[in-house]
């Protein structure tokens, strides 16, 4: 009995203190810019490539982004296809909502009012950053910065 006592301690003590990051996610931030110049209001978005679920972010004025995972800031530790995409001005209510916010994530996740207005906005970045990226990143536990340095041409 003590023994038991003495193990369901040990277990909650572990919980409670934490042994480390158990989320499986590495923070991600960094900037994006086309030719040189900063992209301000353009969706960053990293797709698991072993399965999973994406994380996404949004640019400022000044191009930088934070990616946000279903789980927590950051997103899936691993490899990732990284797609950009421009930012809907209808949709510019998702650049308005907090990050920490349901409305955000629902938003984030491609519900069908968005989807709606995402195909009314001609797309700015060469497909080969978005509908056919060839972009990939390899996200690891702890800080991950990366820049994103898009051509026109």
């Amino acid at each position: 009995m003590l023994r038991m006592v003495a193990v369901l301690l040990g277990v909650t003590c572990l919980v409670v203190c934490g042994c480390g990051d158990l989320s499986g996610l590495g923070t991600v931030t960094g900037q994006v810019t086309m030719d040189g110049q900063p992209l301000a209001n353009v969706m960053v978005t990293f797709i698991p490539t072993g399965g999973g679920n994406a994380s996404t972010g949004v640019t400022d004025a000044s191009g930088n982004y934070q990616l946000v995972h279903p789980a927590g800031r950051g997103a899936e530790l691993g490899t990732h296809t990284v797609r950009v995409t421009t930012v809907q001005a209808e949709a510019r209510t998702m650049t308005d909502v907090s990050s920490d916010s349901e409305e955000y994530m629902q938003m984030q996740a491609g519900g069908e009012d968005y989807e709606q207005l995402s195909r009314s906005v001609e797309e700015k970045i060469p497909s080969r950053y978005n509908t056919q990226s060839e972009l990939t990143h390899e996200v690891t536990a702890g800080a991950n910065v990366i820049d994103l340095a898009l051509t026109s041409s």
